[in-house]
């Protein structure tokens, strides 16, 4: 640890290192002021862009700050404000209605773009055609669909561990790395849901993943859940929730395994790729009964 507390100050200045742990893509050193995210896969200039296009539709707001960023063709490097943190716990609703606040003044209605401009929002899905072709299928079945269903800017990766409650009590959104400039309130919903469930289930393993989707695809109780979750998000807008019948509800999710394919194939580096390409297997099959 203190041969890379001093290489990390050599290498970025960051003064009294406390931690360097693994993320998705790279790693993240704790500075005492300072967190530096590194970042290292083939299309990180690409993901990049796509991050930025997001950012500047969210325009900062409860958002870290920002002090530095970097970018190489395959390495990135940002440098966030460290915040001190509350221990108290947000209940469900608390996240749902914070991340609603994220993304309220990006919500436009679904119709008034095109599934292709979807798709090519999504740095992920560039260079994977079968499932861009996929989700341009889903969507448009979900646009043909009577009532009102919104688009916003993605967080892509939200769950309890991405949403922080300070303790001057502000809630901040971080480890926006997946975001994009266009998506669909109900995925990143879904996303918290589904890692909710994980986590009660004290399993965040592909497999228990894997079950919990399962769940919301044939079990009536968790799509009540589901819907219920999607409700609540449009309710905290003040906007009328969808029908949300069965056959958009299999499409969303359609679209949401799709996207969590292409972002753990390139995202994912290390031990969570490993473990990734032991279960993607059974992942890729749910997602081909679904009509890939």
């Amino acid at each position: 640890m203190f041969v890379a507390a001093s290489l990390c100050q050599r290498l970025w200045g960051i003064e009294g290192v406390s931690k360097i742990v693994p993320t998705h893509s790279g790693f993240a050193i704790f500075g005492l002021e300072v967190i530096v995210k590194v970042s290292i896969h083939p299309r990180v200039a690409t993901c990049n862009s796509n991050r930025e296009m997001a950012l500047d539709r969210l325009k900062g707001q409860l958002l870290p700050q920002i002090v530095k960023e970097r970018a190489w063709p395959l390495v990135s490097v940002v440098t966030e404000v460290r915040y001190s943190t509350s221990e108290e716990r947000l209940e469900f609703d608390e996240l749902l209605r914070s991340y609603q606040a994220l993304v309220a003044p990006t919500l436009d209605i679904l119709k008034e773009i095109s599934p292709t401009e979807f798709v090519g929002a999504r740095a992920s899905l560039i260079g994977k055609r079968g499932y861009s072709r996929f989700v341009e299928r889903r969507l448009t079945e979900i646009m043909s669909k009577p009532g009102c269903l919104y688009s916003c800017v993605g967080h892509g990766d939200l769950w309890r561990e991405n949403i922080l409650k300070t303790t001057d009590g502000r809630v901040l959104f971080i480890d926006l790395e997946r975001a994009a400039a266009l998506s669909l309130p109900e995925l990143d919903v879904l996303h918290l849901w589904v890692y909710e469930e994980m986590l009660s289930s004290m399993s965040r393993s592909w497999s228990a993943f894997e079950t919990i989707l399962r769940r919301v695809l044939y079990d009536g109780e968790a799509q009540q859940q589901v819907r219920a979750a999607w409700s609540r998000f449009y309710e905290f807008a003040r906007l009328p929730a969808p029908s949300f019948e069965h056959s958009v509800l299999v499409e969303i999710v359609a679209i949401y395994l799709a996207i969590v394919i292409c972002d753990n194939d390139f995202y994912l580096s290390g031990s969570r790729w490993l473990a990734w390409r032991r279960r993607s297997g059974s992942v890729r099959a749910l997602c081909r009964e679904l009509g890939e």
